[in-house]
């Protein structure tokens, strides 16, 4: 019960922080998006090098501990490998599908338009 009101609450402050920007009609869904889009940008060569500096942690605990730290040093390692394979895997496949389908990466999309009451667009 407490894990689900946790969740809750989380949305529901990333909502307040949403909401009142798309209230007052001062952003747009592609400046929204953009924003999302720059965050990434910033945080997956963060999470790319937290991999790696974790796998070379690992490595360090496999050939400077004992046994009983070897095989936690192994483990840690492990995780770091398969992280960094599903990041790149994860990567490597949107590039080949934006290839595939001839999407720009990087470029903005036209959004189709409503016509309204006596505008000819």
């Amino acid at each position: 019960m407490k894990n689900s009101m946790q969740k809750i609450a989380y949305a529901g402050l990333g909502l307040s922080t949403i909401l009142p920007a798309l209230v007052f009609a001062q952003t747009t869904l592609v400046s929204i998006l953009g924003v999302f889009k720059s965050v990434l940008d910033l945080l997956i060569p963060i999470v790319i090098t937290l991999a790696v500096v974790i796998f070379f942690f690992g490595l360090a605990m496999y050939l400077l501990k004992a046994d009983a730290e070897k095989d936690k040093g192994r483990t840690i390692m492990i995780y770091g490998i398969v992280t960094l394979f599903v990041m790149i895997a994860v990567w490597g496949l949107v590039e080949v599908l934006a290839n595939t389908f001839r999407i720009n990466t990087g470029g903005s999309v036209n959004l189709p338009t409503v016509p309204m009451n006596g505008s000819n667009n």
